[in-house]
């Protein structure tokens, strides 16, 4: 379902960059390369990350084995058997880590599914978000938030607004 992406897509200005993070098996990057001239996806687990790279066979998506955070370095992962896109990251060095100013690129669209990493995903674009201002999609769930810390509040205390929620995602907008 991608309707939280298209009311974010709306707001945005151009439609040059997408930063989509929870690439899981490549459904989010395929969409939103129908859309942007570039995508970029990031994907932590190796298995989800071998079977986007399949799905997406040589759609033009610059793909990332890695999860986003607030710093470059490494992490571990603890896999939901259950669940493919419930993957969430912990402390270890399975995994690289990397974050959106690392790229030094200018999203339009940042779009974020990464079980509670949102807010060190968060953190590791603050620069980017100053500079640019793209809009925001984040899934927002309660208790991970209250564990990993709040996305939300962050992108308030940045100057984003919430302008939507569509089920679990909500949509921001930074007004200059």
């Amino acid at each position: 379902d991608f309707r939280g992406a298209d009311a974010a897509i709306k707001r945005c200005k151009k439609l040059d960059l997408a930063i989509q993070a929870g690439g899981c098996v490549g459904v989010w990057p395929r969409y939103l390369r129908t859309i942007f001239s570039k995508v970029y996806t990031f994907e932590p687990s190796i298995e989800n990350y071998g079977l986007l790279v399949r799905n997406l066979g040589d759609l033009d998506i610059t793909r990332y084995h890695a999860a986003l955070s607030n710093k470059v370095g490494r992490c571990g992962l603890k896999l939901n058997p259950k669940n493919c896109g419930d993957d969430q990251t912990i402390d270890g060095d399975e995994v690289e880590t990397l974050t959106i100013d690392w790229l030094e690129e200018s999203p339009d669209l940042i779009y974020l599914d990464i079980q509670g990493d949102e807010y060190l995903a968060i953190k590791g674009a603050e620069q980017t978000l100053q500079r640019c201002s793209p809009i925001i999609g984040i899934e927002v769930d309660n208790k991970l938030a209250r564990l990993k810390g709040d996305a939300v509040a962050l992108l308030k205390e940045l100057g984003y607004v919430q302008f939507g929620k569509i089920h679990q995602d909500y949509l921001f907008e930074r007004l200059i």
